[in-house]
């Protein structure tokens, strides 16, 4: 692998190499299992010279070097290809979620300078949001983050899911050992919700299944703690203890 970096040619003659190898072993009776070891050596090299080796994926944008398909097509990899690992992927993830930072961060903002009597600072503040909104659906839609409604409901209830089984239990592990307890607060009331977010995206996924809609019904949501409920706000929050004039309706 240090050679390859030092000289990708002599890099593409170790491929070659090895890819000989994997030909050679084709018929013998742990041949897939060799093809796999091959497959992964391979990858490994080319990502040490920043590439990737693609398989099956004519839809990737692709630059091909000049020994490549020619090689390839010799020893049965016509399908093979290589794009160059520009670090572009991880800049989008990153540029995504500092970009959805911005606009949770801004809305909040806009709030404070309202209620401290700067309606136009706080319009700016919702203008802006409403922009960092538009450049992270970018981000994430160039990222092949935004699918059907069915993986999307699927990825939700994975990531909801995740929160209050593992992340927020975490997390409020290490606020009470610092004693943390506003922390500790916001983690708890968190955690509860995301359990009620899980229930009602599996519910979705469910209506989804059987190729139906959800049936129509206002959602609220509390303004102190984010509980969710379906039909109508409640004199009470189970959460916060917030009373009903702190859930808004979703419009």
């Amino acid at each position: 692998c240090f050679t390859s970096q030092q000289n990708p040619y002599m890099g593409g003659f170790v491929v070659a190499g090895l890819l000989k190898l994997k030909g050679a072993a084709l018929d013998t009776p742990f041949s897939e299992t060799v093809e796999t070891t091959m497959h992964g050596l391979i990858s490994i090299l080319l990502k040490s010279t920043s590439m990737a080796f693609m398989v099956n994926n004519p839809s990737s944008r692709t630059k091909e070097s000049p020994w490549v398909t020619p090689l390839f097509t010799a020893l049965g990899f016509s399908s093979y290809s290589v794009i160059d690992m520009s670090k572009s992927k991880e800049n989008l993830a990153a540029a995504f979620a500092g970009e959805s930072q911005a606009n949770r961060k801004y809305l909040a903002f806009a709030k404070r300078a309202k209620d401290e009597g700067y309606p136009q600072i706080g319009m700016l503040f919702k203008a802006a949001a409403a922009a960092e909104t538009v450049h992270a659906h970018n981000h994430l839609r160039i990222m092949g983050g935004i699918n059907d409604t069915k993986a999307n409901l699927q990825e939700a209830i994975a990531g909801e899911t995740h929160e209050f089984t593992k992340m927020y239990p975490e997390f409020l592990d290490v606020a009470a050992e610092e004693g943390a307890n506003q922390a500790s607060w916001s983690f708890n009331i968190a955690n509860e919700v995301e359990k009620i977010h899980a229930a009602m995206y599996t519910k979705a996924a469910e209506a989804l299944a059987a190729d139906a809609d959800l049936k129509a019904v206002d959602y609220y949501v509390c303004d102190v703690c984010g509980n969710t409920v379906e039909g109508a706000p409640l004199e009470k929050c189970p959460i916060c203890n917030a009373g009903a004039k702190a859930f808004t309706k979703v419009e």
